[in-house]
């Protein structure tokens, strides 16, 4: 039996979970959706899954490998949108031999309680209720220490933590001393809970870290990104004290190439007197060292008020290209390119329209662009629209190369950012 999986792209209610992954890539108690999915399909007979991703789909195409652990055949096919039951069986139901079944990975098959993204409420409580059902909580590790209390193996409590039922706290989660878990607390793996913390009605996604005395009920956290599941609101927490993502990237999210990396270490060295040189310019005029910017990093999902962003910070007594200086560290922790679009704040990205408009978030963001190599102001629309366009269409290594090399130019020399009309030369695109 072969079967055709059609991973959402988006749901209103997904709030918190798009942010930071493809919605089929959300963690249900210690597995994500996709895992539960499959181990559904395997159990059933299926050997052979086409997965249809609008969203990241080369995310999904790492998470799941070729599913040999399952003993499936994975094919991980990008679409240009998600596609509806009608659609996917259209298009790609007559490349499979034999009975095909077709569904919407947007729930655990066979369980009526567990269709997801309906409401941030019953979002929630899909998760609570997952709790007390084995075939949901069915994760190797996990003890169940008292009556709806689940704790696991290679979780890591203090001696003094307060646990109230219904409680599940996942692999590798760390709880500190007299931190009250419960009822309703799901912490999934690798979360990091700090010294008196409170807990109560909430979820608590991977490798996030909640900061000693927060007192949380009712919320939905993951990352830096804190949502109120009963009343929808939602809030993007900077301060890392009290919330942030503390997880590793998955691989294939690295924006940089690893000589871009090694680039952007050299370049952080040699740059370190001129470093020296704006700190001190700075304190003669009496300004801040850096500006900090508010800004999202593609490539992303959709566009929204939940869309995650990133501090990037900049000089303030410079206008040349060295501005961009503090923005290499982003490079070689693999979180910008040294070449691309440049990073759009979010509302300059919501105002993005078309086909042209989305050119500008299919590619990584870049600390130097095209229109940085021409002399043009890379955020003026709606020329840097024309260059962002031309950059994703037209994207090779010896284009970047050459816009590279005359950025590079442009920072050592602390030439302005954009030049004259006079200024500017074309670069050979042949």
């Amino acid at each position: 039996m072969q079967a055709i999986v059609i991973c959402p792209e988006y749901r209103p209610a997904a709030g918190v979970f798009h942010r930071m992954a493809p919605l089929v890539l959300m963690p249900v108690l210690g597995r994500t959706l996709l895992d539960h999915v499959l181990t559904y399909l395997a159990a059933e007979g299926v050997k052979d899954v086409l997965l249809l991703a609008a969203d990241r789909p080369e995310l999904i195409r790492d998470a799941v490998g070729r599913g040999a652990a399952l003993g499936l055949k994975i094919e991980v096919t990008a679409t240009a949108h998600e596609l509806s039951i009608e659609e996917a069986q259209t298009a790609h139901g007559s490349q499979c031999s034999g009975p095909v079944r077709v569904l919407v990975a947007d729930a655990i098959p066979g369980k009526l309680n567990f269709v997801f993204w309906r409401s941030h409420y019953l979002q929630f409580k899909s998760f609570l209720d997952g709790v007390a059902d084995p075939a949901v909580n069915a994760t190797l590790t996990m003890r169940e220490l008292s009556p709806g209390v689940w704790v696991s193996t290679k979780a890591r409590l203090a001696a003094t933590v307060n646990l109230t039922a219904p409680a599940w706290v996942g692999p590798h989660v760390t709880v500190r001393a007299d931190a009250k878990i419960g009822p309703g607390a799901i912490l999934e793996t690798g979360a990091y809970v700090d010294d008196g913390v409170v807990l109560e009605n909430t979820w608590v996604g991977p490798h996030t870290y909640v900061g000693a005395g927060m007192s949380l009920d009712h919320s939905m956290a993951w990352g830096n990104g804190l949502q109120d599941w009963e009343k929808g609101s939602f809030l993007e927490v900077q301060d890392g004290f009290f919330l942030q993502d503390i997880g590793q990237r998955l691989g294939s999210e690295s924006r940089a190439a690893w000589w871009e990396r090694v680039l952007a270490l050299i370049l952080l060295v040699l740059g370190l007197p001129g470093y020296l040189w704006v700190v001190v310019k700075s304190l003669v005029l009496r300004k801040p060292v850096f500006a900090e910017r508010r800004v999202m990093l593609p490539p992303l999902g959709c566009v929204d008020g939940f869309s995650r962003t990133f501090r990037l910070l900049q000089f303030t007594a410079t206008d040349s290209l060295f501005q961009r200086w503090p923005e290499l560290w982003r490079v070689l922790r693999g979180e910008m390119a040294l070449v691309g679009n440049r990073p759009l704040s979010p509302e300059a990205a919501t105002a993005l329209r078309g086909e042209v408009g989305q050119l500008w978030l299919a590619d990584p963001a870049g600390v130097f662009s095209l229109a940085d190599a021409q002399g043009a102001d890379p955020e003026q629309m709606p020329e840097a629209l024309a260059h962002a366009a031309f950059f994703s269409v037209q994207r090779s290594l010896f284009l970047r190369l050459q816009i590279l090399v005359r950025c590079l130019v442009r920072l050592i020399s602390f030439q302005s950012s954009f030049s004259t009309p006079s200024d500017h030369t074309s670069l050979s695109f042949s």
